[in-house]
C-alpha cells in the first residue's frame, strides 16, 4: 500500500503550502497531490484537507467588494 493522496483546499496560500510543508516529514505516509486555493482539485485524491469556514460568498449571491 502507498501514502495516502491528499490535497490541501483553503483561501489562503500561506495555509496551503503550509501544510504541505509540515507534511512533508511524513513523504512515506502523505502524498500531497494537489495544492487549491480555488477548491478545484482535479487528481483523484483520497482526502482532501478543506477549510469549511473559508471566506466564499454565500451561493447566489454576489460580493460586495469594492
Amino acid at each position: 500500500m502507498g501514502p495516502i493522496r491528499v490535497a490541501i483546499i483553503d483561501d489562503y496560500d500561506v495555509v496551503v503550502r503550509g501544510l504541505a510543508t509540515m507534511l512533508r516529514l511524513y513523504s512515506h505516509r502523505v502524498s500531497v497531490q494537489a495544492l487549491s486555493t480555488s477548491g478545484d482539485v482535479s487528481e483523484p485524491v483520497d482526502i482532501a484537507l478543506y477549510d469549511s469556514f473559508a471566506n466564499r460568498p454565500p451561493i447566489g449571491r454576489r460580493s460586495t467588494r469594492c
